[in-house]
């Protein structure tokens, strides 16, 4: 119920929104203007109206970083309350020249590619050259930003490595969507890197594109058009599953309205027609993916500082892989109900079988036929026995239907088994209960998929990924063997103090401090400031 709930209110405020010609916009800045390969670009992103106010309409953006040939990087960023952040790591495959970032929410593209925020971004790639570099050396010295009175300081004008810095920001900021960056100055375009922000809509809203106002819609397609596709599902697999169930749109296409789903995950995708035969179906792109015409030449200052920051690109991408920690938690909420009863396998003798595991301990689910088809059954919350209606099986998160299958697989590779009793609609089906198995790694190792069942590796809008920051407050954490080659030492893409602390690296240099928002006329307008580490 809740979920048709939910489903109503996304189609009544999409309407709405079509109906009154609302407007969108995206406010984005950046943490750099040029970047090394290897390394990783932040950006922050505020969805506005017309009036540059701040808009609570869409949930996910869309960032796209292009040459005039190829898509090279994508993601989605998750908006909350309008506001998001991100990170993209810039593949050592990218050759040396300008590229355009794109970034557009999914109800922007009713208005054309026109309304899209675009921003050219530098990139450098001192590992390897490329036929396609578009990119020229020049041996003049980085421009010195200059400060003025903006009303920023740190508590000293120089600092040794890996030492305290304590920066004040100006007071009575007025600007919205505020970012700070703390960035070493060392590679600076000698060239002028226009935006192309537009203002205003050139079209009208075609209506096509719903707004994503609770998440990110998953959009599929039949691949046999001529097919009659009644029943979809979409579930995540892993240690924590959510299953969805489809819309067929007007156009034949199936939408599955996710919420909360966040990061690379494994789905899989089933489709059933009216006779309960397969109905395959694929996944398709919500990406724009719209190339440049042309892009300029990038030109640059060659000096001495690119060395160490190619060295250190590569040891903090080496540096967050080690580090990397397997956050893997087993979940237990599924479609918003704890478990009436779990089983760890772990607690038991192991069996070979879970056919062999439901005889010997598992007692408040069977298996049985009907019509020659073999289901599952979970017993009854408000009476004694079984169920008359099957329960739905889930194998870490994926729906299965082959359950003579699911009986001989082997139970040493399941760690929990959870059961949810009460009456489940999904799909267009009723199920009286929901079986769950979850394995070790929530990847269903050795399971062999149905006919109808595929599985995709997707990327679902990242969660406002946090900016790791080390800490020297000690001298054995200043002793430590552990380089530190940070060339950005502080991104803050949501600024609401008047003061802020972070630490230097092993990195030398002048290091710019550079404070952006946006004013009333939805300008960017920005604050500067220097120091220097010896």
């Amino acid at each position: 119920m809740k979920k048709i709930i939910f489903l109503l209110l996304t189609v009544m405020l999409s309407m709405e929104c079509v109906a009154q010609n609302a407007k969108e916009y995206v406010q984005v800045t950046t943490d750099k203007e040029i970047y090394l390969t290897g390394e990783k670009l932040l950006l922050s992103i505020q969805t506005v109206d017309e009036n540059h106010k701040p808009l609570k309409l869409s949930r996910v953006a869309y960032v796209e970083l292009c040459d005039v040939n190829h898509v090279h990087v994508q993601t989605m960023v998750d908006l909350k309350d309008g506001k998001g952040w991100a990170e993209l790591t810039l593949p050592e495959s990218m050759h040396s020249g300008y590229y355009e970032m794109s970034v557009y929410t999914r109800y922007m593209r009713n208005y054309g590619t026109d309304s899209f925020y675009r921003k050219l971004i530098g990139i450098v790639n001192l590992l390897y050259a490329s036929s396609e570099d578009d990119i020229a050396w020049t041996t003049e010295p980085s421009a010195v930003m200059v400060q003025g009175n903006t009303g920023m300081a740190t508590n000293q004008t120089t600092y040794a490595t890996r030492s305290k810095v304590t920066l004040n920001l100006p007071g009575n900021l007025t600007a919205e969507n505020m970012t700070l960056s703390v960035t070493r100055r060392d590679i600076q375009a000698t060239n002028e890197t226009p935006t192309v922000s537009p203002q205003q809509f050139l079209g009208t809203n075609n209506g096509k594109f719903v707004p994503e106002i609770e998440g990110h819609i998953v959009q599929a397609k039949r691949q046999n058009e001529e097919s009659d596709l009644v029943q979809s599902n979409l579930g995540t697999m892993g240690l924590s599953p959510t299953i969805f169930n489809g819309t067929k749109q007007s156009d034949g296409s199936i939408y599955f309205y996710t919420t909360d789903i966040y990061g690379t995950q494994q789905v899989g995708l089933s489709g059933y027609n009216q006779d309960d035969a397969a109905c395959n179906m694929v996944l398709v792109s919500p990406y724009a993916q719209v190339l440049p015409d042309k892009l300029p030449k990038l030109k640059v200052n060659e000096n001495d500082l690119l060395a160490d920051r190619s060295i250190g690109a590569q040891i903090e991408y080496l540096k967050a892989a080690q580090q990397e920690k397997n956050n893997k938690i087993y979940g237990t909420d599924l479609l918003g109900t704890q478990p009436s009863i779990s089983y760890n396998l772990t607690e038991y003798t192991p069996m070979k079988t879970i056919n062999e595991t439901f005889i010997e301990f598992v007692e408040t689910v069977k298996k049985d036929k009907r019509n020659g088809t073999t289901y599952l059954f979970t017993t009854e919350t408000d009476r004694s026995g079984y169920s008359n209606w099957p329960a739905l099986a889930l194998m870490d998160g994926i729906p299965v239907t082959d359950i003579d299958y699911l009986m001989n697989y082997d139970a040493r590779r399941i760690n929990y088994i959870h059961i949810y009793r009460g009456k489940y609609t999904f799909g267009g089906n009723v199920y009286q209960g929901v079986v769950s198995f979850l394995t070790f790694k929530g990847n269903m190792p050795e399971y062999r998929l149905g006919d109808n069942e595929q599985l995709y590796s997707y990327d679902f809008p990242q969660n406002h990924p946090s900016f790791l920051l080390p800490v020297y407050e000690n001298e054995e954490q200043k002793s430590s063997a552990m380089p530190d080659f940070r060339h950005t030492l502080y991104w803050n893409p949501e600024v609401k103090a008047n003061s802020y602390t972070f630490y230097t690296s092993d990195l030398t240099g002048n290091y710019d401090v550079v404070l952006k928002g946006f004013d009333k006329q939805g300008k960017e307008v920005l604050w500067t400031y220097s120091f220097v580490v010896e």
